[in-house]
């Protein structure tokens, strides 16, 4: 089943193409060094908006009930030319990421499914609007089930509950549970994206002391997983919490584009293509919520294999479609719900290491991540 789950990592990867946004095109997702001389600051990060609503004003439990069905205003009405993170030290927000995939390769049939609580608390805002965050995963639920496709024979089949104590404590379940109740500091930009991720090290050392062949624990490897780490569980997960936000003004029709190529982690570059739309504002006391809708075209491309890897493989052809639609609150530029959709059409080559032996890997996959703001 080494294929199944190398495909199954793959997808987890590459779902993020749908919401991970560069500050600019070819740009990456490389840790920035900010100056020393950045101070926090007591004030929401900036970007004019309706004088109507106050910014950094978390919604209510109340507020959050009543969206569904608040009362449509126009998008002349709203005046919203701005789209960008604004909330203030002390804001608290709890969010729930749930994922199912579900994937057809050869003749087997995976379907993966994940439930992740996390949370996010505001530490400061930057003199530049970046928002200091400490970001924090409080439970973890995952299940797979492989069966072929003829039979329906079930050929594999895990789970894993953080809640479980068994689960927990099993050496082999390290890479979910070495994330429970670790706070990570991560910097956001006003645009929604990830943009240094830092504070892993007591994640990665319960990773490292639970490695079976500690000779093969080489500095590389360690490194290796640190950065796995911050992009597959922070950067990927904040891509998908949040709309990438236009760097300027949003258009009199509530449209911006993206064109981008995102490292993900070292082993893969997805390159996208994504339009967005405001396609509905709505109005709950004095915060503005848009519904947002994106739709993305995409194709990846292969980096440099991990340090310690036994096999190689070739991508021969990739396609990606998605779309997603998102409700946010503009007031703070917190996203309320999100559903992300994606497929990937996939073939690959891959082959042991100095054998000349090769197989065609074939796949197709429709993932959807849904994102939501719990009360």
């Amino acid at each position: 089943m080494v294929t199944v789950r190398l495909f199954a990592l793959l997808a987890l990867l590459v779902a993020s193409a749908l919401t991970m946004s560069c500050t600019a095109e070819n740009s990456s997702n490389d840790v920035v060094d900010l100056p020393e001389s950045a101070q926090s600051s007591s004030e929401p990060a900036g970007g004019s908006i309706p004088t109507s609503t106050t910014p950094g004003v978390a919604l209510s439990p109340e507020e959050l009930a009543a969206v569904a069905s608040a009362p449509s205003i126009s998008l002349v009405e709203a005046k919203i030319d701005s789209i960008r993170l604004r909330v203030k030290p002390g804001n608290f927000f709890r969010y729930r990421l749930t994922q199912r995939t579900s994937s057809t390769q050869d003749s087997v049939v995976a379907v993966t499914t994940g439930t992740h609580v996390y949370h996010i608390r505001v530490k400061s805002i930057r003199p530049d609007g970046s928002v200091e965050v400490g970001m924090q995963f409080d439970s973890i639920t995952l299940g797979l089930e492989a069966r072929k496709v003829d039979t329906r024979e079930v050929v594999s089949q895990s789970s894993y509950n953080s809640a479980d104590t068994a689960n927990f404590r099993d050496v082999r379940n390290i890479n979910y549970s070495a994330l429970i109740g670790e706070e990570v500091t991560v910097i956001i930009s006003p645009q929604g994206e990830a943009i240094q991720v830092s504070d892993v090290g007591a994640i990665v050392n319960k990773i490292v002391a639970a490695f079976p062949d500690k000779n093969r624990m080489t500095p590389q490897v360690k490194s290796y997983i640190t950065e796995q780490v911050k992009t597959s569980m922070f950067t990927t997960f904040i891509a998908q919490q949040f709309v990438p936000y236009p760097q300027g003004t949003v258009s009199a029709k509530g449209t911006w584009s993206r064109k981008q190529e995102t490292p993900i982690g070292t082993l893969f570059t997805v390159m996208t293509d994504t339009d967005y739309k405001i396609t509905g504002v709505k109005k709950v006391d004095n915060h503005l919520i848009a519904t947002v809708e994106a739709s993305v075209t995409g194709s990846m491309k292969l980096g440099a294999p991990p340090p310690d890897a036994t096999s190689k493989l070739v991508l021969n052809r990739s396609k990606i479609t998605g779309s997603s639609e998102a409700v946010l609150d503009v007031t703070t530029g917190m996203t309320i719900r999100k559903v992300n959709r994606l497929s990937q059409d996939v073939t690959a080559t891959t082959s042991a290491i100095d054998m000349p032996d090769s197989r065609v890997l074939s796949q197709k996959q429709d993932i959807i991540f849904t994102v939501e703001l719990l009360p």
